[in-house]
């Protein structure tokens, strides 16, 4: 089915309920957010619409988003409302492991030690990388996983010692908070994503994650029916700026899908002779949805 590519968002919100919201390149760009979007979102709080905010960014804890959501503008934001993959792969490894060696950033540390998982690895951060000294050292047989999301910190040293837990600790979980290749940083400025820390460990250790938790794969819904969101997927709306992530993560839990224009993926890649991946809706930007 064509996409549908709309001016204004109407009849979108005559349709649906709830709006999955993502978050960078939705939201905001960089660390500004979108024009209009703040007042777009009051105005659907206005009309008692449902907002949850989905995020494949694991640098942050639920807090930490709901206070950057609510200093950019987009007031009564909670962390109820917030599902990102630092919240989803603590709750994913809550019983499962209690030690984890972890790639990533304080938000992601914060998640698992809520959930009552130790942490290894913040520590490793500006470590010199010594391939004969790295040979001597010995991992830490309590660690049950690897975790790989989003590190401003990485080196090789925190490669080679994720390598070493593969490798000789027996069923260590390898898991990775999202398969992102790149990160809008602006408007018109793709950075790396934190696939590319988790892909750099596959290559090294030829091995793919046991779990990918954030879009597309379908653990967020899973996660927040754990928590108790009820959601009508007939009444469900997932908006996104990326059809590998956000519209894919759609599609396949059956939610209708928006693509908005202001992050990274273009109406040249829907249009693209290879892309099979179709939103149903195309708008500008989020801030349409509320224009006549």
């Amino acid at each position: 089915m064509a996409s549908k590519e709309l001016q204004s968002g109407s009849e979108l919100l005559d349709q649906f309920s709830t709006f999955l919201l993502d978050c960078d390149g939705v939201l905001w760009a960089g660390e500004d957010v979108i024009e209009g979007i703040p007042e777009a979102i009051a105005k659907l709080r206005s009309l008692g619409k449902k907002l949850y905010f989905l995020t494949n960014n694991s640098t942050k804890s639920r807090d930490q988003y709901a206070a950057k959501i609510r200093k950019l503008g987009i007031e009564g934001t909670t962390k109820d409302e917030i599902v990102g993959t630092a919240y989803a792969t603590a709750k994913y490894l809550h019983g499962k492991a209690k030690k984890v060696y972890m790639i990533g950033e304080d938000g992601l540390k914060m998640e698992l030690e809520a959930q009552e998982i130790t942490c290894l690895g913040p520590e490793h951060t500006g470590m010199t990388y010594n391939m004969q000294e790295m040979a001597k050292v010995k991992v830490d047989p309590d660690i049950e996983a690897v975790v790989v999301g989003m590190d401003l910190g990485f080196n090789m040293y925190k490669l080679a010692y994720a390598l070493l837990c593969l490798r000789q600790i027996p069923k260590c979980l390898f898991i990775s908070t999202n398969r992102d290749k790149t990160f809008p940083a602006s408007s018109n400025v793709l950075l790396p994503g934190s696939g590319c820390l988790a892909m750099s460990l596959v290559t090294c250790c030829g091995r793919e994650p046991d779990v990918v938790i954030g879009k597309p794969e379908p653990l967020f819904l899973d996660i927040m029916a754990q928590d108790g969101v009820p959601l009508d997927h007939d009444k469900t709306c997932m908006v996104g700026d990326r059809l590998d992530t956000d519209i894919a993560f759609g599609k396949s839990r059956g939610l209708a899908t928006l693509l908005v224009l202001t992050g990274v993926s273009t109406k040249e890649d829907v249009h693209a002779k290879d892309n099979k991946i179709h939103p149903d809706y195309i708008l500008p930007s989020f801030a349409n949805i509320i224009s006549k």
